[in-house]
């Protein structure tokens, strides 16, 4: 049933993107996934990339190693590319699509519809996922406001995910700093990020069962 609903929810996201009005999006400490998409550490959020930038993502686990790239040149569609080395298995590529709604009503809320490993190299997985932002921290350097940010996600997606429900939060601190955690519908994984500036960032954490480390790069053109 959800291998029914996913895909044709991702086609009613591609129909209604166009008329989503302009906004800015907070991604200076988003980074890719393991799998590709941008997200959390396995798990996709509702967010894409920037339009006419590139975030080219590695990822080094116990069992598993990653790199690969996203990119948009259509503002809130997000391609992609990724590269999975695993152990006793012979490495495969990833490709990777995701569109981005923001409901005109809901300026807060986002929500993405995509696919991973889209020729099926491995398990290919259809997802939809919504993100909340909660709380923004304040970084104004002339006043004092609200120190933490607070972001949460849920979602449900077919093959790498089960036909189960994923999601996860992010505790953001002033620009710089973030903890992660997330469930990817077999365990519960976390991670503290750190992002300088809006071009490089680094990760680390556990995931399946292991430590993992993890950088990103922000290009633009």
């Amino acid at each position: 049933m959800i291998g029914i609903v996913i895909p044709t929810a991702l086609t009613a996201a591609m129909a209604l993107a166009p008329i989503q009005e302009d906004r800015e999006q907070e991604l200076s400490n988003h980074a890719g996934t393991i799998y590709g998409p941008t997200g959390l550490i396995s798990v996709p959020t509702a967010y894409s990339a920037k339009v006419r930038t590139a975030d080219v993502n590695m990822f080094f686990g116990k069992d598993n190693r990653s790199a690969g790239a996203n990119f948009s040149l259509i503002k809130d569609i997000e391609l992609g590319g990724t590269w999975v080395n695993r152990n006793g298995a012979n490495d495969r590529g990833f490709a990777n699509a995701k569109i981005t709604i923001v409901p005109s009503n809901f300026k807060q809320f986002e929500v993405g519809a995509g696919v991973i490993d889209g020729f099926d190299a491995i398990n290919r997985t259809f997802y939809v996922v919504g993100s909340a932002t909660l709380a923004t921290p304040d970084v104004s350097a002339d006043k004092v406001g609200q120190a933490v940010g607070f972001k949460i996600h849920a979602g449900v997606g077919t093959g790498l995910f089960r036909e189960r429900l994923i999601g996860g939060a992010e505790l953001q601190f002033g620009q710089g700093f973030s903890v992660i955690g997330e469930y990817d519908a077999r365990n519960f994984n976390g991670a503290i990020r750190y992002s300088h500036k809006d071009y490089f960032g680094v990760q680390a954490g556990f995931w399946n069962k292991g430590v993992f480390v993890g950088a990103t790069t922000k290009l633009n053109f």
